[in-house]
């Protein structure tokens, strides 16, 4: 069977990085991570929280952990990569052994402007300083003049624009010079004043992952962009996404080959069986659903989540039933399931 332990996440840090130290020295640092899991309750699709310890060292040349310290703060958004850990030790008020999962951070990128010293600074509004068109010279030195065009604000991207050594003598001649431009990347607007974002994952009604999509703009930056289902299409976010939509593939690949053993050993099995409380006649008092199937067929160590088992109602009479099961990924199988008085089952 496949065998795979890698981890892509693209989520928000929960809390400021801690350093570890080892040997009176930084070695790495520790941080919480949080992404959102899409889960169907009752027809509607919402965000489920998952809340996940990471932890990130220092290997050779590359200072990652010092790098996490000094550049990411809670709540900023990232991507990560790892894979899975599962430290184990002994509670020191006797509560016998005690495990967790985390993840340990192999590479990462930001997504959002980095902080402190490795941040790129949004560039100052700086006076603009009026020409002196003079001839005894008063405003100006040694026959030079300087102009600063400040950035509104409310322009869609930051530009900081200085030309130095025009003359006076015209308004063209202000082109001449050097010209410094510092600019910060924003969201690309389309069409109505939409935003441009690319997808990270597939959204429902929306499109797919990769696909460049126009939103309105509290949609994109009020559901999208926090929950890391979009980003803002520059170059470098494109690029990575490129890389994550491969390393996604592989993964899918390999939870394909998973699926497809799983079906295959349910099809083998002669079913399961669900006690419930019934009458005399074999009526319900309560009802079979996707719980009660996913529960036991767990029970027989067949991971199938609840949202895997597909019926048009709930069973309310005890009875033999075939249920379909969607593993995912277009995969479908089917289980028997014996629905049985709870005194009855010996």
């Amino acid at each position: 069977m496949a065998n795979l332990n890698k981890v892509m996440l693209i989520g928000r840090l929960t809390r400021d990085p801690e350093p570890i130290t080892v040997g009176g020295s930084t070695s790495g640092a520790k941080f919480g991570f949080a992404v959102n899991n899409r889960k169907q309750v009752n027809g509607e699709w919402k965000d489920v929280p998952v809340w996940i310890d990471c932890e990130i060292w220092n290997r050779g040349e590359s200072k990652q952990a010092d790098r996490v310290i000094n550049t990411l703060r809670k709540g900023q958004q990232v991507y990560l990569e790892g894979h899975l850990k599962l430290d184990e030790w002994e509670d020191k008020n006797g509560g016998g052994k005690r495990n967790a999962l985390r993840v340990v951070v192999e590479t990462f990128q930001y997504l959002e402007a980095k902080q402190e010293g490795e941040a790129r600074p949004l560039a100052p509004r700086q006076p603009s300083m009026a020409r002196t068109n003079n001839n005894n010279g008063a405003g100006r030195s040694n026959g030079a003049s300087y102009m600063t065009a400040g950035t509104s604000t409310h322009r869609p991207l930051a530009v900081e624009v200085i030309r130095a050594g025009a003359k006076t003598t015209s308004r063209s001649d202000f082109v001449r010079g050097p010209i410094v431009v510092k600019q910060r990347h924003q969201v690309p607007h389309g069409k109505n004043g939409n935003l441009k974002l690319v997808l990270t994952e597939d959204v429902q009604y929306l499109g797919k992952q990769g696909d460049l999509v126009e939103v309105r703009p509290g949609y994109g930056r009020n559901y999208l962009l926090p929950r890391g289902l979009a980003t803002i299409p520059t170059a470098h976010n494109l690029q990575l996404l490129e890389r994550f939509k491969i390393r996604v593939r592989q993964a899918r690949e390999a939870r394909m080959a998973d699926l497809k053993a799983l079906a295959e050993q349910i099809n083998k099995m002669a079913g399961v069986t669900v006690e419930a409380h019934a009458n005399d006649e074999g009526h319900l008092y309560g009802s079979v659903g996707p719980a009660e199937i996913s529960k036991a067929l767990r029970g027989k160590n067949l991971p199938v989540d609840e949202d895997m088992v597909r019926m048009d109602s709930h069973i309310k009479e005890t009875g033999l039933y075939a249920v379909k099961l969607n593993l995912g990924f277009d995969i479908e199988t089917e289980v028997k399931v014996g629905v049985l008085k709870a005194q009855d089952k010996k």
